[in-house]
């Protein structure tokens, strides 16, 4: 139940934040603003799936810690969204749209609204 929970939250701060956005900078902003979140977004989760998955693992096998970080640093999954990520921005860029201060302010909330999840589900479980 906390992870549709946890993912309401994100996306409410999204939804909130991306019309604050458009407001002050309108729809380019807003797009500069997607782009950033959902980029960021994406490298975050796919950080964390696979970082869930190599500790399951772990504990079946005994590998030493260099290897567990390597393990959890490379994966398909977090290169590949790292490349939509640079795709996002480049795109934004190609077609003369970048707008940085949008586009940061969409990392940033997307940075605030996990740790803010985060920080949630370890004060209930605590």
């Amino acid at each position: 139940m906390c992870s549709f929970k946890c993912a309401l939250l994100v996306i409410l701060c999204n939804v909130v934040d991306v019309g604050a956005v458009g407001y002050f900078w309108g729809l380019l902003g807003a797009l500069n603003f997607e782009v950033g979140f959902i980029g960021f977004l994406l490298i975050l989760l796919a950080g964390y799936q696979k970082l869930k998955n190599t500790l399951k693992q772990a504990k079946e096998k005994a590998t030493s810690k260099f290897m567990l970080g390597l393990e959890v640093n490379f994966s398909w999954s977090k290169i590949g969204a790292y490349a939509l990520f640079l795709a996002g921005l480049l795109s934004l860029t190609h077609f003369r749209v970048f707008e940085p201060i949008p586009y940061l302010v969409g990392l940033g909330v997307c940075l605030g609204s996990v740790l803010g999840v985060y920080m949630l589900r370890n004060q209930r479980h605590s």
